[in-house]
C-alpha cells in the first residue's frame, strides 16, 4: 500500500519533465501537419508580398568634420567651435530638422507630386457622409506633407566615423534619389547660410561697437591734449632728468658742506664767545687759529722783535734809543699778532656760520627740488595713465576695425563643415518589401509557431501515449500494446482475433496472453478480470479477443459481468433477451443453459439488465456461480464494468486471481486513470498489469513494441 502510494507521488513529481525522446516523438508525429500549414501560410505570405508597392530606398553620404577648414575664424566671435562630443549627434537632428524637411518640399514641389496628394481614408469617408469635411488649408497639407517627408527619412552615423547616411525611402525610385540628394544639399547649404548670417551678425555688431570706441578713442585723446596744455607739458621725461640730476648734485653738496661744518664745529665752540672775550692764551690754544698762515708769520715776527730786544737789551740799557726802538718794534709785533689771532678767531667764527647758512640754503634747495620732482611724477603718472588710455582704446578700435574688414570679406568665402562623398543613386531594386525573406520569415515562424502550438498541445493532452507513462504514472507493467482497428462496427472488432485482415492485432493479443500466462507461474491466474476508467476504452473487445487467444490452449469461459452496458451479446448476434449472467445468480436460470460456444469459448452474456446490478453481484450466489466456474474452466475471464462509473470493478476483483486494466492511447485522462487504479489498490485488488489499447503503431515502434517486422504487409491506418 505505501509502494504504491510513493510511486503515485513520484509519477506526480515527474507529471511534466519532457525528455529528448518525447521531443523527437513529438517533431516526427506532427512535422507533416506543420509543414503543410506553413506552406500554406508561406503561399499566402508570398500573394500578399507580390501584391504590396514595392518601396525604393536612395541614401547619400555625407561628411561631417567637426571643424571646417575656415578661412577665418568668425565662429571665435560666438564660441561655435565644434568641438563638442554630441557634435555629431547634433548635425543629424539638424538634418532631420523640420525647417530643413520643408526647404527640401518646397524645392521640389512635393505638394503638388501625385504621391502626396491628399487621399482620405475609410474612416474618414464614413465620416464625411454624416459631417461635412473641413477643407485642408495650404499651411495643414504643408505641415502634413512634411510629416510624411520625415517619416520616410532615415539619417544614422556610419559606425564610429564622421561619415553620415542620409536615405529616404518612396513608391518611386527617381523621387526617392531627388529627395536623398536634396537633403543633402540643403543641409550643407543651410550650413553655408548659417555662417553667413554670423558672419552678417559679426559685422553689424562690430560695426556697432566700432562707432563706440571710436568716441572713446577720441575722448580720451582730447583729454590727454587738454591735461598736457594745461600743465604745459612737453618733454616730461627731459624735465624728469633734470630734476634727477639737480637733486643729486644738491645732495653732494649738502654731503660736501656738513663734512665741513664737522671740521669747523669745533673751532666754533671753542670761539663762539667771540674773539675780544678771550685770552691770547686761549686763542693759542685754538689749533685752528694757530694754523692759519698769517698768524705764523705774524708770531715769527713777534718772536723775532722779542729775540732783538733781548739782543739788544744785553748790550745796551733800557733808555737806550735802540732799546727803546727795539721796544717798540716789539711791541707792535705782539699788537699785530694779537690782533691777528682774533682776526683769525673771527674769521673763523664767520666761516662757520657762513657754512651753516650755506647748508639751509642747500636744504631748502633740496626741498624745493624734491617736491618739484615729486610734482613731476605725480604729472608724469596722470599722463601715462591718460596715454594708456588713449593707446587702449587705439588697439581695441585697431583691432575692431580689422575683425569688420576680415568679417566683410568672410561672407563671400564661408566654407561648410560638411560635404558630399556619394550621391544618392536611383535604386534598382526596391527596398522593401523582400519577398523572398517575408516568405522565409512567414515558412520559419510558421513552423515555430507550429511545433511551438503542438507542444502546447502536447502538453494540455493529459492523456496515455505510450508503455513509458503507464510504467511512470501508474507504476504497473505494460502486459501489452493493442494497435487501433480498422472497421466501424464493435461486432467486428470483437472477432479481430481470427479476422485475417488484423494479423497485427492478433499477435498483440497473443503476447498479452503470454504476458498473463507467465505471470502466473507460481500461482495460475485462472480468474481474470477485464476492467478500464471510462466506457469506450476497448475493455469488451480486448477481454473477447484475449478469451479467444488463450482459449486455443485451454478451456476459457468469457462472462459479461458489465449489466448496465450489455453488449456481448449483441456482439456474438445473440438473440434479446437471451437468459444470462442476471438469471443464473437470481435463480432464474442454471449457468449452462446459459452458455454459447463461439470459436471454442463459452460465452455467458449479462441476461436480463436488472435494476440494481451491484447488489446482484454482491450476493453470495455470484461467488458460488464463480467457484462453480472454477471447477469446469482453466480460465474465467470477467469483462467488468469501468472503475469510475460503479464499484462494480471492487467486487468483481475481490473474487478475481488477476485484474487487467485497460487504458486507451491518446483518450484517457491521467488523473482518472490514476484514481481508478487507486480506488483498486486501496479495495486490494490483484492488479496484474495494464494493456495500452488502440495505439498508434508508428509510437509502438518508436517504443520497441512492434511486430510489424513478421506482419510487414499489416500496417494499420489509424482510425477513430
Amino acid at each position: 500500500m505505501s509502494a504504491s502510494n510513493k510511486g503515485f507521488e513520484k509519477s506526480q513529481r515527474d507529471e511534466f519533465e519532457i525528455d529528448l525522446h518525447q521531443i523527437v516523438d513529438l517533431l516526427k508525429r506532427y512535422t507533416l501537419r506543420v509543414v503543410a500549414v506553413s506552406f500554406a501560410v508561406a503561399l499566402l505570405a508570398a500573394i500578399i508580398a507580390y501584391t504590396l508597392t514595392p518601396v525604393y530606398r536612395s541614401t547619400a553620404t555625407l561628411l561631417i568634420e567637426q571643424k571646417a577648414a575656415q578661412v577665418v575664424s568668425i565662429e571665435e566671435v560666438y564660441g561655435v567651435s565644434g568641438q563638442d562630443k554630441e557634435y555629431l549627434d547634433t548635425q543629424i537632428e539638424m538634418i532631420r530638422s523640420r525647417s530643413l524637411a520643408e526647404s527640401v518640399v518646397k524645392q521640389l514641389n512635393l505638394l503638388e507630386h501625385p504621391l502626396y496628394q491628399p487621399s482620405p481614408g475609410l474612416l474618414s469617408k464614413v465620416k464625411g457622409y454624416f459631417v461635412e469635411p473641413i477643407p485642408l488649408t495650404e499651411e495643414d497639407r504643408l505641415h502634413e506633407v512634411v510629416d510624411t517627408v520625415l517619416d520616410n527619412l532615415s539619417v544614422a552615423a556610419a559606425g564610429k566615423t564622421q561619415l553620415v547616411d542620409v536615405s529616404f525611402s518612396s513608391e518611386s525610385a527617381g523621387l526617392a534619389r531627388r529627395v536623398a540628394n536634396a537633403f543633402a544639399n540643403g543641409y550643407i547649404d543651410m550650413q553655408l547660410d548659417a555662417k553667413a548670417k554670423i558672419a552678417t551678425q559679426a559685422v553689424d555688431m562690430l560695426s556697432q561697437r566700432l562707432a563706440v570706441l571710436e568716441e572713446k578713442m577720441q575722448a580720451s585723446e582730447k583729454k590727454l591734449q587738454a591735461y598736457r596744455e594745461e600743465e604745459g607739458l612737453v618733454d616730461i621725461s627731459g624735465v624728469t632728468t633734470l630734476t634727477t640730476k639737480e637733486i643729486n648734485t644738491l645732495s653732494s653738496m649738502i654731503v660736501e658742506q656738513r663734512g665741513q661744518m664737522a671740521e669747523l664745529e669745533g673751532v666754533y665752540r671753542q670761539v663762539q664767545g667771540g674773539a675780544e672775550e678771550l685770552t691770547v692764551s686761549e686763542l693759542e690754544n685754538v689749533s685752528a687759529v694757530m694754523a692759519h698762515t698769517l698768524t705764523q708769520n705774524f708770531k715769527q715776527a713777534a718772536a723775532e722783535a722779542e729775540a732783538k730786544l733781548q739782543e739788544l737789551g744785553e748790550r745796551y740799557g733800557p733808555k737806550h734809543p735802540k732799546m727803546l726802538a727795539a721796544q717798540a718794534d716789539y711791541s707792535v709785533a705782539v699788537r699785530k699778532y694779537e690782533e691777528q689771532l682774533r682776526s683769525v678767531a673771527e674769521g673763523l667764527k664767520q666761516e662757520y656760520e657762513s657754512a651753516l647758512n650755506k647748508e639751509q640754503q642747500l636744504l631748502q634747495a633740496f626741498e624745493r627740488s624734491k617736491n618739484e620732482l615729486q610734482s613731476i611724477r605725480q604729472k608724469e603718472f596722470e599722463l601715462s595713465q591718460l596715454e594708456r588710455e588713449v593707446r587702449t582704446n587705439r588697439q581695441l578700435y585697431e583691432t575692431f576695425f580689422k575683425r569688420i574688414k576680415e568679417a566683410s570679406e568672410t561672407i563671400d568665402l564661408s566654407t561648410a563643415n560638411a560635404r558630399v562623398i556619394d550621391k544618392a543613386l536611383q535604386p534598382r531594386v526596391p527596398y522593401k518589401p523582400r519577398k523572398a525573406l517575408i516568405v522565409l520569415m512567414a515558412f520559419m515562424l510558421s513552423m515555430l509557431l507550429g511545433y511551438a502550438i503542438a507542444q502546447l498541445l502536447e502538453i494540455l493532452d493529459n492523456t496515455f501515449k505510450t508503455p513509458g507513462d503507464i510504467e511512470a504514472k501508474l507504476q504497473l507493467p505494460v502486459l501489452g500494446l493493442l494497435p487501433r482497428l480498422k472497421g466501424p462496427e464493435s461486432e467486428e472488432m470483437t472477432h479481430a482475433f481470427f479476422d485475417g485482415e488484423h494479423k497485427l492485432y492478433a499477435e498483440a493479443i497473443r503476447s498479452l496472453r503470454t504476458g498473463v500466462v507467465l505471470s502466473g507461474s507460481d500461482r495460475k491466474q485462472q480468474v481474470i478480470v477485464v476492467t478500464s476508467s471510462v466506457p469506450g476504452e476497448g475493455k469488451t473487445t480486448l477481454s473477447t479477443n484475449l478469451a479467444y487467444a488463450v482459449g486455443q490452449n485451454e478451456k476459457v469461459i468469457l462472462v459479461d459481468a458489465d449489466m448496465r452496458r450489455a453488449t456481448m451479446g449483441r456482439n456474438f448476434g445473440l438473440p434479446l433477451g437471451s437468459p444470462g449472467l442476471a438469471n443464473v445468480i437470481n435463480g432464474h436460470a442454471d449457468y449452462a443453459s446459459c452458455l454459447h460456444n463461439e470459436n471454442g469459448v463459452d460465452i455467458l452474456p449479462a441476461g436480463s439488465v436488472p435494476p440494481n446490478p451491484q447488489e446482484l453481484l454482491s450476493k453470495p450466489e455470484f461467488k458460488q456461480l464463480v467457484e462453480q466456474l472454477r471447477e469446469h474452466y482453466d480460465r474465467v475471464i470477467i469483462d467488468s464494468p469501468p472503475t469510475q462509473a460503479v464499484s462494480d470493478a471492487k467486487i468483481l476483483s475481490s473474487l478475481s486471481d488477476a485484474v487487467i486494466y485497460v487504458v486507451r492511447a491518446d483518450s484517457t485522462a491521467v488523473q482518472v486513470a490514476e484514481k481508478g487504479v487507486g480506488d483498486l489498490l486501496q479495495s486490494g485488488a490483484p492488479l496484474l498489469g495494464a494493456a495500452l489499447n488502440q495505439i498508434n503503431p508508428s509510437r509502438s515502434q518508436q517504443e520497441g513494441y512492434t511486430y510489424g517486422g513478421y506482419y510487414a504487409d499489416d500496417s494499420e491506418s489509424p482510425s477513430t
